[in-house]
């Protein structure tokens, strides 16, 4: 079972890592909100013209409306709806306006980079790859999309490709954590655990600051078995603190399944999932990591309920590990039979 090794987990981790790898020193003393306390609210879009006013539900429809007026034909429109689903988060009406806007014959330099990214953040990783060898990786931004590009290529079967051209990238920037981070991933899917390590510790040196970097230590550590190491660096990064859903989903997971009852503690998983959820929603994962609390405490029909809602997002649906693939059915199966199920150690390559 490599949990974490899961595709959407390990791409919203490397949004969240590079992020904060870009932050200038002088910003980086409390970038995020501590546990508990309230996740700052994003702005919402304003106006372009003062004293106008604006919600994006207005704006949405109205563009709705222009483009039924043209029958579906107004490029200019389409793609317009689309930068304003990508500031909702809309991430599959974004790729849905992407592809109509293609196949009116849309030209735009930001198309597959835009497409790429989304079609990653679903899980569609062979459709990212195309839009990346078709020019995604040219244009601004390079560094987020060669990583986005590499990641492509490792979830196609692609690692030994992927590997090369990180070894390009620490050799062009040997200072940059998030090269070790990416590569310490690979490495770990691969059931590499001294190189995976090798560089997760590479990647705290440069930022020891950064909480990311020990989350992935901890995800490395737990899914080799190594479970006093990963608590402490799951310890480590909550105490950083992070308004990312994702640091708290996978110790809550950790605590829930833990294959040693002596580091399990339904609890404090519950507290963490529950973070999680009011950071994030929506976040299938972290309402997984809250079923698995709750079947440890004896509470398997209300498990089976928030495992079933779960699977009602697609990202968490859609993942071939936790989600769509053998380990979410197992866990399902075990919560309807009354008992809970704890993860096994992956073996060492």
């Amino acid at each position: 079972m490599q949990v974490f090794s899961s595709p959407a987990a390990i791409f919203c981790y490397l949004v969240g890592a590079l992020t904060f790898a870009r932050l200038d020193s002088s910003h980086a003393q409390d970038p995020f909100p501590k546990i508990l306390k309230q996740p700052v609210a994003e702005p919402e879009p304003v106006a372009e013209t003062p004293g106008a006013s604006f919600t994006p539900s207005t704006e949405l429809e109205k563009l709705d409306n222009t483009i039924r007026e043209s029958a579906g034909k107004d490029q200019e429109t389409i793609f317009e709806r689309a930068r304003l689903n990508e500031s909702l988060r809309n991430r599959y009406r974004v790729i849905e306006d992407l592809q109509q806007f293609e196949r009116l014959g849309g030209k735009h330099e930001d198309l597959h980079a835009m497409r790429a990214q989304y079609k990653m953040q679903t899980g569609e990783f062979a459709a990212a790859l195309r839009d990346f060898q078709a020019g995604a990786l040219l244009g601004n931004g390079p560094g987020d999309r060669h990583t986005m590009y590499v990641l492509a290529l490792h979830f196609t079967g692609n690692s030994q490709l992927a590997l090369t051209e990180l070894q390009q990238a620490i050799k062009k920037e040997p200072e940059n954590p998030g090269n070790y981070d990416l590569r310490g991933i690979i490495y770990r899917g691969q059931g590499k655990r001294a190189a995976a390590l090798h560089d997760h510790d590479q990647s705290i040196k440069l930022l020891p600051d950064n909480p990311y970097g020990y989350l992935e230590r901890a995800c490395t550590n737990y899914a080799f078995g190594d479970y006093a190491a990963a608590k402490r660096d799951f310890e480590k990064s909550i105490q950083l603190g992070s308004a990312d859903a994702y640091i708290y989903r996978y110790y809550a997971y950790f605590l829930a399944t833990c294959g040693d009852e002596k580091y399990r503690d339904a609890q404090r998983a519950l507290q963490l999932a529950g973070v999680a959820l009011e950071l994030d929603p929506n976040d299938g994962f972290a309402l997984h990591a809250k079923a698995c609390a709750l079947a440890l405490l004896g509470e398997y029909e209300v498990a089976v309920g928030a495992g079933l809602r779960a699977r009602e997002n697609r990202e968490f649906a859609n993942d071939p590990e936790l989600g769509g693939g053998v380990e979410g059915k197992a866990y399902l199966a075990a919560w309807k039979q009354g008992k809970p199920l704890f993860r096994t150690a992956d073996k060492e390559k």
